[in-house]
């Protein structure tokens, strides 16, 4: 008990000193400052979400909504699945947060650049 009462003060501790902020979560800077690039739209974006080199934890929730506010579309939930309507045409606009000058989107990783189009089939 005494080990478990020390670990929990430690780790109380080193909360209080990250002052609120983490380095890893996703802020609207974020998405001001990145490239949106255009890329076929597929049915979902999560594909997107998972080719940049972002934390995992915490930002899905700020990237759904940032994505749905560029392309104005919205979301309905049913039986627990997310089902995004609106979506006006063959295209989305999604963020290149880590600079990488490219995203990926759908099920066969096609990567976009800004001037160039690759597909599995000519990357290597």
């Amino acid at each position: 008990m005494k080990t478990l009462k020390t670990i929990l003060i430690t780790g109380s501790f080193l909360l209080a000193g990250c002052n609120g902020k983490n380095p890893n979560l996703l802020t609207e800077e974020n998405f001001t400052n990145a490239e949106w690039v255009s890329v076929p739209y597929t049915g979902e974006i999560w594909t997107s979400y998972m080719g940049e080199e972002i934390s995992r934890y915490g930002n899905w929730r700020i990237y759904r909504e940032r994505v749905a506010e560029k392309n104005r579309f919205t979301y309905i939930e049913r039986n627990d699945t997310s089902y995004i309507i609106g979506v006006k045409g063959k295209e989305i606009r999604v963020p290149d947060l880590d600079s990488s000058g490219f995203v990926v989107s759908g099920k066969d990783t096609v990567r976009f650049n800004k001037t160039q189009v690759k597909t599995n089939q000519n990357l290597f």
